[in-house]
């Protein structure tokens, strides 16, 4: 059995009998709730806006990372949708 995983800033490495993944976060894909995953991608692009207004590059690459990781996890329930 597969089962889809999300993966957020980590490292693969693919072996001729197996694969070594090492992230710093990890989710079961079917246990995402979509609804708080989109409301905190949207919150995230709302933050994102107002700090490249500031222009203040810490405050901006953390806002990236936020909306970066809520974007995986939408894609990661998305497909997890269609294939069933």
């Amino acid at each position: 059995m597969v089962k889809s995983r999300k993966v957020h800033e980590g490292f693969f490495q693919i072996r001729e009998d197996k694969v070594i993944v090492l992230v710093e976060d990890a989710e079961i894909a079917s246990k995402i709730d979509f609804e708080r995953a989109r409301a905190t991608k949207e919150k995230a692009e709302q933050e994102l806006a107002k700090v490249l207004e500031l222009g203040i590059e810490e405050d901006i690459n953390l806002a990236k990372d936020v909306l970066a990781k809520a974007l995986l996890r939408l894609t990661a329930v998305e497909k997890v949708k269609k294939k069933t």
